[in-house]
C-alpha cells in the first residue's frame, strides 16, 4: 500500500516551534519589563532622596555665601577705620591744605571720602548681618516640612496623557531625617583638611548644624502587560527602589580674592578683588604714592597706599636659619610661626552637596507602607 499526501506532515512541528518561540519571547519581554520597572523605581527613589537633602545643603551654602560677603565688608571697615586714624594722627602721607585729592594728597578730602565709604560699608554690613540672622531662623523643624513637601511634589496627579511632574506612578516612604552618626563634618585649619575623618560630631553642636541623612523607598504595584495571555494570569509584581542620601561638604578651598586672577575679568588678567582707593572720591590711585601693582601689597615698598583697601595674599616668611657648613652652631627658629610681610585677606571655605548613601533602616516589606494600595499607571 502506497502512502499519499505527504505534504503538511511538518505542520505540527512548525506550530509547536512557533508557540515555543513566542512563549520564550514573551518571557524575555516580561523579564525586560521587570528590569525596566526596577530601574525606574531606583531612579525615582534616588531623585527624591537627592531632592530632599538639597534643602539642607542649599541652606548651608546660603549661610556660607552670606558669611563670606559679611567678612569682606568687615575687612573693608577695618581698613577704612585704620586709614581714618592714620589721617587723624598725621600719618600715611597726606598733606593738609592741598587743593586737589591727588597732587598733592589733601588730608581733608581723603578723610571725607573715607568717612563716606565707611558709612556705606557699615550699612551693607548691617544688611548682611540681618540677612544672616534671618537665614539662621530656618529651624530643623521647618527644614523637615520643606523636605516632606518635596517628597509630596514627586507624587503628582497622573492624567490620561502622562504624568504632570516627577514620576507619579510611585508612592514614596520617607524616613524622618536624622543626624548622621559616626562621620564628622569638614574641619580645616592651617595645617590641612579633614573631611569625614570617622569621628562623631561634638555633642555641643546645635541640631541645625548637624549633617542629616535620609532614606527613601519608592514603590509601585505593576501589572504585567501580558497578564491574561493564554489565561496565564500573571500576578502583579512590586517595583521597589531604595535610596539613601546625606549632606556633606564636598569641596574645600583656600581663597585669596586679591591674589587669584578672575578668568571672567576683562582680558582675564584682573584679580577677583581689585584694590579699592576709598580715600579718593573717584576711587582712583593716588598719583603721589606712585602706585605699583607689583609691590602694592608690601608696606615696606615704594607705591604702598596706606589709605586703600588691599586684597592681598600674604607671603609667609619663616625666620628659621641654618648654620653655615663647618660651624658648630645649631639651627635657630626666631618665632615658631615665623612672620608675615604684607597685608592679606584670605578665607578657608567649603561648599555643601548631596552624596548617595546606602539604605540603613533595615528590610522593607512590600505589604507595609505605601506599597499595599498602590496601583500602577497604565502607560502605553
Amino acid at each position: 500500500m502506497r502512502m499519499h499526501a505527504q505534504r503538511g506532515q511538518t505542520l505540527p512541528v512548525w506550530t509547536f516551534g512557533i508557540i515555543t518561540t513566542l512563549m520564550l519571547s514573551l518571557m524575555v519581554f516580561n523579564y525586560a519589563n521587570n528590569v525596566r520597572w526596577q530601574i525606574r523605581a531606583q531612579n525615582a527613589s534616588d531623585a527624591v532622596a537627592q531632592g530632599i537633602m538639597s534643602v539642607q545643603t542649599q541652606h548651608y551654602n546660603e549661610m556660607m555665601a552670606t558669611l563670606h560677603a559679611a567678612a569682606i565688608e568687615e575687612y573693608r571697615i577695618r581698613r577704612t577705620m585704620a586709614a581714618m586714624l592714620y589721617i587723624l594722627q598725621g600719618s600715611g602721607g597726606c598733606t593738609t591744605g592741598a587743593t586737589s585729592a591727588s597732587q598733592p594728597f589733601d588730608c581733608g578730602i581723603a578723610y571725607a571720602s573715607l568717612r563716606t565709604n565707611y558709612v556705606a560699608q557699615v550699612a551693607r554690613y548691617t544688611q548682611l548681618v540681618n540677612q544672616m540672622q534671618a537665614i539662621s531662623q530656618y529651624t530643623p523643624a521647618q527644614q523637615q516640612i520643606d523636605m516632606a513637601a518635596i517628597a509630596q511634589s514627586f507624587e503628582t496627579t497622573c492624567t490620561s496623557t502622562g504624568p504632570t511632574g516627577g514620576d507619579c506612578v510611585f508612592k514614596f516612604a520617607v524616613t524622618s531625617p536624622t543626624a548622621r552618626p559616626g562621620l564628622s563634618g569638614a574641619i580645616v585649619d592651617s595645617s590641612g583638611e579633614l573631611n569625614g575623618d570617622g569621628y562623631a560630631l561634638p555633642a555641643n553642636i546645635a541640631p541645625d548644624f548637624q549633617p542629616l541623612q535620609i532614606e527613601v523607598t519608592a514603590c509601585a504595584q505593576v501589572t504585567s502587560p501580558f497578564a491574561s495571555f493564554f489565561k496565564m494570569q500573571a500576578a502583579p509584581f512590586y517595583a521597589i527602589g531604595r535610596a539613601g542620601a546625606t549632606s556633606a561638604m564636598v569641596t574645600q578651598e583656600w581663597f585669596a580674592p586679591g591674589g587669584l586672577v578672575n578668568p571672567n575679568s576683562p582680558g582675564g588678567t584682573q584679580f577677583f578683588q581689585q584694590p579699592e582707593f576709598v580715600e579718593s572720591p573717584t576711587n582712583t590711585a593716588n598719583a603721589t604714592v606712585g602706585y605699583n601693582p607689583a609691590t602694592f601689597c608690601t608696606a615696606t615698598s615704594t607705591g604702598y597706599d596706606w589709605y586703600a583697601v588691599h586684597w592681598c595674599t600674604n607671603n609667609y616668611t619663616s625666620s628659621f636659619t641654618t648654620p653655615s657648613p663647618g660651624s658648630t652652631g645649631s639651627p635657630t627658629l626666631g618665632g615658631f610661626f615665623g612672620h608675615t610681610v604684607n597685608d592679606e585677606y584670605s578665607v578657608w571655605t567649603g561648599w555643601w552637596g548631596v552624596l548617595p548613601l546606602a539604605p540603613y533602616s533595615g528590610t522593607f516589606t512590600p505589604s507595609a507602607g505605601n506599597c499595599a494600595s498602590n496601583v500602577a499607571w497604565n502607560s502605553p
